[in-house]
């Protein structure tokens, strides 16, 4: 879907008729149905979340469920993928009845391309995780404040992951300047205050697809700024040790690759929030 993305994000920009691109990661061979997909794609639809087309699945297709499945296809699923479980490792099963211990929150897009066990060759009870569009961070989101702190406090994992990856249609959409609608455009609007402030950088980067990259690397950094803020972290860094890292994920390829985080204004900032957590509590207690 990446090219599409690309195209339709281009004719928004320029006011032109969409082009072809010939890009060094694009891959060749399309079939019949996807190239159908992609001429109506690049004239119908706005570069936004809706961009993110299904996947036409073929007799030939590595999916194990499409949009016809019905529910006994579903169960029928679920039940091969466990049979499969039980057969190659029969302990994890057994340990995820008595309860969970993972080591490491996951914080990623609910993009269905990239899953956090496939990726990290995980199984059930090793990473909690936190999935929303473009993996953003956002304290008026109760539901990421509420999974940091039960991560931090109650399971008290010992890293936390933020993930993002190429491709990411909330990045494309932040990109483009063609409102969305709906509560999707208030989402994304840290995304696109990151594009105003880095409007110099990313209008240097010519081509499209690393242009959304770069995007989606800043995106990363900031919500890895925003979770060093969270007071669960602030503490648990000090007296646990609690890391956190960023990366982000090629969808063509399935690699991770580490994005630099700038530490420079952590230490005083961190330590100000500390004491300031501190003495809240300290004063609860009276």
């Amino acid at each position: 879907m990446g090219i599409n993305n690309v195209i339709r994000y281009e004719h928004e920009q320029e006011g032109v008729e969409p082009r072809h691109h010939h890009h060094p990661h694009k891959q060749t061979g399309a079939t019949e149905s996807e190239i159908e997909l992609d001429k109506t794609s690049s004239t119908s639809m706005s570069p936004s979340l809706s961009s993110q087309s299904s996947v036409s699945v073929s007799s030939e297709s590595p999916f194990q469920l499409d949009r016809d499945s019905n529910v006994n296809d579903i169960l029928q699923a679920n039940r091969s993928a466990m049979k499969r479980l039980q057969e190659t490792m029969p302990a994890v099963l057994e340990k995820s009845g008595k309860g969970q211990s993972p080591h490491t929150l996951w914080v990623g897009c609910s993009d269905s391309r990239v899953n956090e066990c496939t990726t990290l060759g995980c199984v059930p009870g090793e990473v909690f995780t936190l999935r929303n569009i473009a993996n953003l961070i956002s304290y008026q989101d109760f539901s990421s404040m509420s999974a940091l702190q039960f991560a931090i406090d109650v399971l008290k994992v010992k890293r936390i992951i933020v993930c993002g990856h190429t491709d990411c249609g909330g990045v494309w959409a932040a990109l483009a300047s063609k409102k969305i609608g709906g509560v999707l455009d208030n989402w994304l609007a840290p995304v696109r205050q990151i594009r105003a402030k880095n409007l110099a950088t990313l209008k240097s980067i010519e081509d499209p697809f690393d242009k959304c990259t770069k995007l989606s690397e800043l995106n990363i950094a900031n919500s890895i700024s925003e979770i060093r803020k969270h007071p669960s972290f602030v503490t648990a860094s000090k007296h646990s040790g609690l890391e956190i890292l960023g990366f982000i994920y090629d969808v063509k390829t399935g690699l991770l690759r580490e994005i630099e985080i700038d530490n420079e204004f952590e230490d005083d900032e961190l330590h100000d929030v500390f004491h300031l957590q501190e003495e809240t509590a300290a004063g609860a207690g009276h």
